[in-house]
C-alpha cells in the first residue's frame, strides 16, 4: 500500500516538474520578466516539497523533516536531532529510515541537493555560491555529493538545463 502511495505521489511530482520546466522555458523564450517566473517557480517548488511529506509517517519523522527543511542552509548533526526530539539518535534513525527509506543525514543531503537544483535553475548564484549558501565548506564535496544524488555534476546539470531551454 505504501508503494502505491509513493508511486502516485511520484507521478504527481513528475507532472508538476514537467509543467514547471515548460512554464519556465516558455517564459524565457518569450522574454517575460523573470520576477514573475521566480514567483511561479517558488510556488511550484513549495508544492513539490509538500508532496515529499504526503506519504504517511510518524509524528517523530514529521518533526525531523520539518527541522531538516528549516535548516537546509546550515549544518546539522545527530546530536541536534537528539536535542530536538529528546530521543537517542539511534532510535530516531530507526524510525526515520522505516518511514522514509533513508537515513536522516542522507535525507538532509538530498534535501540540500534538491534546493541546489532549484538555485541552479533560478540562475542568480554561481555554483560555488550555491554550495556555500547550502552550508558546504568544500565545493568539491558538494559537487561529488550532487553527482552521487543526481547522476551528473552541478555544471553538467546547468548545461543540460540551458540546452533544454534553448
Amino acid at each position: 500500500q505504501r508503494e502505491n502511495v509513493q508511486g502516485s505521489v511520484s507521478e504527481e511530482r513528475k507532472e508538476i516538474e514537467e509543467k514547471f520546466l515548460q512554464t519556465v522555458a516558455k517564459k524565457v523564450v518569450e522574454n517575460e520578466k523573470m520576477d514573475n517566473t521566480r514567483e511561479e517557480t517558488q510556488n511550484i517548488i513549495e508544492k513539490l516539497l509538500s508532496y515529499q511529506t504526503k506519504v504517511s509517517c510518524s509524528p517523530l519523522t514529521e518533526k525531523i523533516i520539518i527541522f531538516l527543511k528549516e535548516n537546509k542552509y546550515g549544518k546539522i548533526t545527530l546530536k541536534d536531532i537528539e536535542n530536538l526530539t529528546f530521543f537517542s539518535s539511534e532510535y530516531c534513525e530507526k524510525i526515520f529510515k522505516k518511514d522514509t527509506g533513508k537515513t536522516i543525514l542522507k535525507y538532509f543531503n538530498t534535501l540540500k541537493i534538491e534546493k541546489a537544483k532549484e538555485l541552479i535553475i533560478i540562475g542568480e548564484l554561481s555554483l560555488s555560491e550555491i554550495s556555500e549558501k547550502l552550508g558546504f565548506e568544500d565545493y568539491n564535496y558538494f559537487s561529488r555529493l550532487f553527482s552521487k544524488i543526481i547522476g551528473c555534476s552541478p555544471k553538467n546539470y546547468l548545461n543540460k538545463w540551458i540546452k533544454q531551454i534553448y
